[in-house]
């Protein structure tokens, strides 16, 4: 505005003057109140001062009060919250990047598991045993399921990050399990298709 409002004082006219602006970022002014507020308390503070709700329009002791808040502990609060509040439309905030990053850790957990889930279903097709007479790390063959999980760690991307784990899911009890689960799904699968096929045959081998 090139003009403010003038408000009398005594014998006085006085007005808002807008070099203010320059001094103070959090300051604002409502045309429709003639009156100033701070926007970090305003957005952030709980009480209900002057500065929040009621508005400061008392043009001849402005430039005192607003000294005065401007170092005062609440509103020094409310600055921070504000910087902090900007600061997680960059980067996110905590409870985002927290709830991001065990998003990702879910996601690599699941081609993990899927990864193993390859190697049983791989050696349950070709009939071959899964273990071996010792699963140690010290052991030359360590059996088949721990053998083909050696050599996915060497090839495939990330698997070592949960593979060289003293958790890492591939003991005995585990690739029981997940035979079981695969067996299940298995099952499933062929009892759904006979469900829904109107003609089915069944195959035997006297061997």
């Amino acid at each position: 505005l090139q003009a403010y409002p003038m408000t009398k004082f005594g014998k006085q006219k006085r007005s808002f003057g807008c070099s203010y602006f320059q001094q103070y970022e959090w300051f604002e002014y409502s045309l429709k109140r003639d009156a100033v507020f701070c926007f970090c308390c305003r957005m952030f503070g709980k009480s209900e001062d002057t500065w929040v709700k009621i508005g400061f329009s008392n043009w001849q002791k402005l430039y005192e009060k607003l000294k005065k808040h401007n170092t005062s502990l609440c509103h020094l609060t409310c600055v921070a919250k504000l910087a902090s509040y900007n600061l997680s439309l960059k980067s996110g905030s905590v409870l985002s990047n927290l709830s991001s990053g065990h998003q990702e850790q879910i996601k690599k957990n699941r081609t993990y598991i899927l990864h193993l889930i390859d190697i049983v279903l791989y050696l349950g097709k070709h009939g071959n045993a899964f273990r071996g007479h010792s699963e140690g790390t010290e052991s030359l063959n360590q059996g088949n399921f721990k053998e083909l999980c050696n050599l996915y760690e060497k090839s495939v991307p990330d698997f070592h990050l949960i593979y060289k784990q003293p958790i890492n899911y591939t003991s005995w009890r585990i690739q029981e399990q997940l035979i079981e689960i695969c067996a299940n799904h298995i099952n499933e699968t062929i009892l759904n298709e006979i469900s829904t096929t109107v003609f089915f045959a069944i195959m035997c081998d006297e061997a």
